[in-house]
């Protein structure tokens, strides 16, 4: 059941946020991938896709969601570094965060906290200013770590 279009402001791609029905979860589908679409019947509980499509959008932070009829939602911490004359970096924490939240831990770390999905993209951007992370799933901070090492093997080679 169609709920909203959403555009990538990473890619331009849109998706289709669609409510699948009682005890599923809504789910995101690339607009560019579906072939045809033809009118259904009228969902009478419309107004209850309505509200699990928001709570499900509440939390995710990429398109990616995983799997399943449960979709988890993550723990996410990470410490980050800003030197004095780069107030931008605290900045953009504040303008992203969110649901997150925001705490200065010194004069030059910022501690980001939220419970949200599909993070990785967007931590990646503060590469080099990572000087904690951790993750209620720990395959998210092993995942991170590893692609980092590739990244380091690469400019290395380069």
């Amino acid at each position: 059941y169609p709920l909203k279009v959403y555009c990538s402001t990473a890619t331009g791609r849109n998706y289709l946020l669609a409510g699948r029905g009682k005890g599923k979860r809504p789910q995101l589908f690339r607009l560019d991938r579906m072939e045809k679409a033809a009118p259904g019947e009228t969902d009478p509980e419309w107004a209850e896709r309505e509200k699990e499509g928001k709570q499900f959008i509440r939390y995710l932070w990429g398109i990616g969601a995983g799997s399943g009829k449960k979709s988890r939602l993550d723990h996410v911490e990470l410490d980050l570094y800003a030197g004095p004359e780069e107030s931008y970096i605290p900045e953009r924490l504040l303008r992203e965060k969110r649901q997150g939240k925001v705490v200065q831990v010194s004069p030059t770390v910022w501690r980001f906290s939220i419970d949200a999905r599909e993070m990785l993209p967007w931590l990646r951007t503060f590469l080099g200013r990572i000087l904690r992370l951790e993750c209620s799933d720990p395959r998210v901070t092993r995942r991170f770590w590893k692609d980092l090492d590739r990244l380091r093997v690469l400019y290395e080679e380069g």
